[in-house]
């Protein structure tokens, strides 16, 4: 299948970098996102609501391809993508990241400002019916609690 959805982003911090560790009242410990995971994550939902978002990325399965481009081979494309997939999310590109079945993730080095392309495309259902399955139950099931709130 054809991709159907394109945008350049500026390329997200690293885990390491967008989660920071809270004490909550009572003491216990959760990870929050760090000012800097804010920043990029609201600039990026900016941008993804200025390209046009197919409805049809919104259900079943899907194939993510990421094209990062970053300043040295140090650099880490894989533990970006969290945050890029809660963006996608957000900004209503998808419906839920679980539908992501399959990822194709391309690391450039040294090619200019560090930035990642995503495309997406449908991905085939027959090659992946369990996940197809799955989906649409979970979709049932949340299309039935948004009617009983009604």
């Amino acid at each position: 299948m054809s991709v159907v959805f394109r945008a350049v982003l500026p390329i997200p911090p690293s885990v390491n970098e967008s989660l920071q560790p809270v004490r909550l009242p009572g003491g216990a410990l959760r990870l929050a996102h760090t000012a800097e995971a804010r920043r990029w994550a609201s600039k990026a939902h900016l941008l993804l609501l200025t390209v046009r978002r197919p409805t049809e990325l919104r259900r079943g399965p899907l194939a993510m391809r990421l094209k990062v481009h970053v300043a040295t081979i140090a650099s880490d494309g894989g533990n970006r993508l969290k945050l890029l997939e809660d963006a996608l999310v957000k900004a209503r590109v998808i419906g839920d990241d679980r539908q992501i079945a399959e990822w194709e993730i391309v690391k450039v080095v040294g090619d200019g400002e560090p930035r990642v392309e995503v495309e997406l495309r449908q991905a085939s259902l027959a090659e992946h019916p369990e996940l197809a399955q799955r989906l649409a139950i979970a979709e049932n099931k949340q299309g039935k609690r948004k009617a009983g709130r009604s």
